[in-house]
C-alpha cells in the first residue's frame, strides 16, 4: 500500500464489538462508510484477552490498514467477556470478609433453607457457603423494616474487623446489614471506616450493589461483588493499559448480563453485573433485529464451541430477571434470563456403560478441540459428526483459516461410537446430531411448554458459530414455523456488542400495596435523575437518553413476583393491574389471575439507555460479483436419504429475493447453514436468512 493510499483512509473510524467465547473470540467490525467486516481468532483460555489483540490485529489488515493508523481510529470498543463467570467457577477470586448485622453471621449458610427440595430429595446435598465462618464479622447496630435507626452502628466493632481482616488476609470486604437498602446511613458509615482502616482495599456495599428485598440473595450478590472486585479490576485495568500501549485511545465499553453496555470503571465497580455477559449480546442483537423486522416474539437459540444459550423474548422485551442462580446460589443481579446447557459443537460423543450413546455435557473446547482440528482431540464431537455427514466444509471453517482433518473425524467415530454399537459411521454421527438435537428442543421447551407458553406462536433466531446446522432440526421437532439465520449469525453476540446502547439498570425496593400511582410514579422520577446523571457525565447529550420501567408485581401474600413492563404511558392504577394481571396469565396460564385481589410493588426498576446510533450495514460483497453456487458435494440428511451432489453455496454472495432451495448447504465465513429437504431459504432485505418448510406440516 502506497503513503498516499494510506492517508486518503484516514478519515475512517471504527467500531469494534468482541465477544470471549469457549472456543472462538469473535469481532465485528464497522467502518464509517457502514461497511462491516467478521473476524474470528481462536480463544486463549490461559489468557482470553488475548484474543482481543488477536481481532485488533487481524482486523486492521482486512480492512487494509497499518496497525497503528488502524487502532488510533477506534472509536467504540465494546467487549463481551467471560470474565466474571470463569473467575466464579474456576474459584479464583479475592479472599473476602464479610461485616454484618450482629445476629446475621449465618445467612449465608441458613441460605434459603433448600426450600425447593423440601418433600422431595431429603438427601440432597447443599452447597457450601460462599464465606467460611471465619471471614464473617458481626457488627452492632439495626435499622427497621421502615429504616428508622434502633441501634446505631458501633464503629468499635467496625474497628476490631478490620484489624482481623488485615490479619487474616482479606483482599476485600463485602457490607450487608438488615434493612440497609431502606436506610442506607449505617452502611455508607462503615465503608467510609473500613476504607481509612484498609486503604486500597475493594469495598462492596450491598445498598448499592443490591438495593431489593430479600437478605440471603443481597447478601450473596454483596458478597460475590468484593470477590470478584480485585481480580476483574487487576484483568480490567491491565487490559486497558495494554491498549494504550498499542495506540487505542478509548477505553473499553463491557457487556452487563442484564444487555446494553457500561463504562469501564462502572464495571469494575459492580463486577457481579458481568456474570453472563457474553450472552447478553446475542439477545439485545436479537430484540434488535425483531424489531427491525417487525416480529416481537422471538425464541433466541445461540450454539457455539461448548454451550447453547436460549431466551425468549416476549412483545419485543427479552425474559429478564432480578433474581438467578450460579454455581448453587441466588444472588440479587439484574440479568437476561438465559438458560445454559452444555450441548455445543465441542460437546463429546459417548457410549456409557449400558451401551447408550450420550452427548456432552463434557466439551473438547477450543484446546484441543474437535478431533478434526488436528490439535490433539480424541474424542468424537458433534463437530466431528457434522465433517463426516458432509454438512462442513471439509476444506476448513472460517474462510479456511482452520483446516479440517475429515478423515480423522470419521476414524475417531468408527472406533469409539460406531464399532461399540455395531452401526455405520454414518448412522453414527446422524446419532450424534439427532441427541444434541433432543437436548436443544428440551432445552427451549424448559422455558415454553413447561411455562405453559406455545413454541409455535414465535419464530425462532439461530446464530454462534454452530446453530444454523441444526436449527432446522429444532423447528421441525417444536413445530416452529419460521426460522431466521442473521447476517452477522456467526458473530452474533460481537454485534450485539457492538451495536448496544450504553444502559445503567438501577432498582430500589418499594414493599408497596398499590392503591394509588404517587409513590411508584415518585419512585421511576428519581431513578431517572441518577440513570440520567450516570450518562450525562458519561458524555451523553440529553437528546440521545431513553428510560424503561419495570417493576416486580405480586399479589398481596404470595412469595414470588412477576417482572412487569411499566410503561409512562400507564397512567391509572386501573391500567397497572391490567397489565400486571395480563403479564401474570401469560406466564401461568390463562385462569391463573386472580381479579379483585389487591396487588404489591415489591422492586422498582429502570433501565436508563443512551441509543447507539443507529445506521445500515451493508454487506461487503453486495454487487453480485461472486457466484452464489461454489460447487457439490456428498452430504447425509437423514439415515434414508442423501444427496452425492448437494449444491453448495456462499452466503455472502447471496443477495435479496434469492432463494435456495434444500436439500443444500450455505456456507458463510464462520457458520455453516443446514438445509434440509422440504425446506427453503429466502434472503431479505436485510441480508438475513428466512428458513421455512416447504407444503403443509
Amino acid at each position: 500500500m502506497t503513503a498516499d493510499a494510506t492517508e486518503t483512509k484516514d478519515y475512517m473510524r471504527y467500531e469494534i464489538g468482541i465477544d470471549v467465547g469457549g472456543t472462538f473470540t469473535d469481532g465485528v467490525i464497522l467502518d464509517s462508510e457502514g461497511v462491516s467486516t467478521i473476524v474470528k481468532v481462536p480463544t486463549v483460555p490461559s489468557n482470553p484477552s488475548e484474543a482481543i489483540f488477536d481481532i485488533l490485529s487481524k482486523g486492521a489488515k482486512l480492512a487494509d490498514q497499518r496497525i497503528d493508523m488502524f487502532l488510533r481510529n477506534i472509536k467504540r470498543l465494546s467487549y463481551g467477556t467471560t470474565s466474571a463467570t470463569n473467575l466464579l467457577i474456576e474459584q479464583k477470586m479475592a479472599r473476602t470478609g464479610l461485616l454484618i448485622t450482629r445476629g446475621f453471621a449465618d445467612t449465608l449458610r441458613i441460605a434459603n433453607m433448600g426450600r425447593e427440595y423440601l418433600g422431595v430429595d431429603l438427601n440432597c446435598d447443599r452447597f457450601a457457603p460462599l464465606l467460611s465462618r471465619r471471614q464473617i464479622w458481626e457488627i452492632t447496630e439495626r435499622i427497621d423494616r421502615a429504616g428508622d435507626i434502633i441501634i446505631p452502628a458501633s464503629i468499635e466493632d467496625v474497628m476490631a474487623g478490620t484489624r482481623y481482616f488485615k490479619e487474616t488476609g482479606i483482599e476485600a470486604v463485602a457490607i450487608c446489614f438488615l434493612w440497609g437498602f431502606k436506610n442506607p446511613v449505617h452502611e455508607n458509615k462503615v465503608a467510609e471506616t473500613v476504607k481509612q482502616s484498609m486503604p486500597g482495599t475493594f469495598i462492596s456495599v450491598a445498598h448499592e450493589v443490591a438495593p431489593i428485598l430479600g437478605e440471603y440473595e443481597r447478601c450473596v450478590a454483596t458478597v460475590m461483588n468484593a470477590m470478584l472486585g480485585p481480580p476483574v479490576s487487576r484483568d480490567f485495568r491491565s487490559l486497558r493499559t495494554r491498549l494504550r500501549e498499542v495506540g487505542v485511545g478509548v477505553d473499553p465499553q463491557i457487556l452487563q448480563s442484564a444487555g446494553g453496555v457500561v463504562p469501564l470503571e462502572r464495571a469494575i465497580s459492580f463486577p457481579v453485573s458481568l456474570i453472563g455477559s457474553g450472552p447478553a449480546g446475542g439477545v439485545t442483537a436479537a430484540v434488535s433485529l425483531g424489531r427491525d423486522l417487525g416480529i416481537p416474539n422471538l425464541i433466541c437459540g445461540d450454539m457455539g464451541g461448548t454451550s447453547f444459550d436460549v431466551c425468549l423474548i416476549r412483545n419485543g422485551v427479552a425474559d429478564s430477571t432480578i433474581k438467578t442462580r450460579i454455581i448453587g446460589h441466588t444472588l440479587a443481579s439484574p440479568m437476561v434470563d438465559v438458560l445454559s446447557i452444555g450441548a455445543g459443537g465441542g460437546s463429546i460423543a459417548w457410549v456409557d456403560g449400558g451401551q447408550r450413546l450420550k452427548v456432552g455435557p463434557r466439551s473438547a473446547g477450543s484446546v484441543p478441540g474437535p478431533v478434526c482440528y488436528g490439535r490433539g482431540g480424541q474424542e468424537p464431537t458433534v463437530t466431528d459428526a457434522n465433517l463426516t455427514l458432509g454438512r462442513l466444509n471439509p476444506e476448513g471453517l472460517i474462510g479456511g483459516d482452520l483446516p479440517l482433518d475429515a478423515e480423522s473425524a470419521a476414524r475417531v467415530i468408527e472406533e469409539k461410537v460406531a464399532r461399540p454399537l455395531g452401526i455405520t459411521s454414518d448412522e453414527a454421527a446422524l446419532g450424534i446430531c439427532a441427541i444434541v438435537d433432543n437436548n436443544m428442543a428440551n432445552a427451549i421447551r424448559a422455558i415454553t411448554v413447561q411455562k405453559g407458553i406455545d413454541p409455535r406462536d414465535f419464530v425462532m433466531v439461530a446464530y454462534g458459530g454452530a446453530a444454523p446446522l441444526h436449527v432446522a432440526s429444532l423447528a421441525d421437532d417444536l413445530r416452529i414455523p419460521e426460522v431466521i439465520v442473521p447476517f452477522f449469525a456467526t458473530v452474533f453476540s460481537a454485534y450485539g456488542a457492538v451495536t448496544s446502547d450504553v444502559v445503567h439498570s438501577l432498582t430500589k425496593n418499594l414493599s408497596l400495596e398499590i392503591s394509588s400511582l404517587d409513590e411508584l410514579t415518585r419512585c421511576f422520577v428519581e431513578l431517572e435523575d441518577e440513570g440520567r446523571r450516570l450518562l450525562e457525565a458519561g458524555g451523553f447529550v440529553k437528546d440521545s437518553l431513553c428510560f424503561r420501567r419495570s417493576a416486580e408485581i405480586r399479589y398481596v401474600g404470595q412469595s414470588h413476583e412477576v417482572p412487569v413492563q411499566v410503561p409512562a404511558s400507564i397512567e391509572t392504577v386501573e391500567q397497572l393491574y391490567e397489565t400486571f394481571e395480563r403479564t401474570y396469565a401469560a406466564q401461568y396460564g390463562a385462569g391463573s389471575t386472580h381479579p379483585g385481589s389487591r396487588i404489591e410493588v415489591i422492586t422498582a426498576r429502570l433501565d436508563a439507555a443512551a441509543g447507539a446510533p443507529k445506521r445500515e450495514v451493508r454487506n461487503k460483497n453486495p454487487d453480485g460479483s461472486i457466484p452464489p453456487l461454489k460447487g457439490y458435494r456428498r452430504v447425509i440428511f437423514s439415515r434414508n436419504s442423501g444427496q452425492p451432489e448437494t449444491p453448495l453455496y456462499q452466503g455472502e454472495s447471496l443477495n435479496p429475493g434469492d432463494r435456495v432451495r434444500g436439500g443444500a448447504i450455505i456456507e458463510y465465513y464462520g457458520t455453516t447453514v443446514f438445509v434440509p429437504l422440504e425446506w427453503s431459504a429466502d434472503v431479505d432485505p436485510k441480508y438475513n436468512l428466512r428458513l421455512r418448510r416447504q407444503g403443509k406440516r
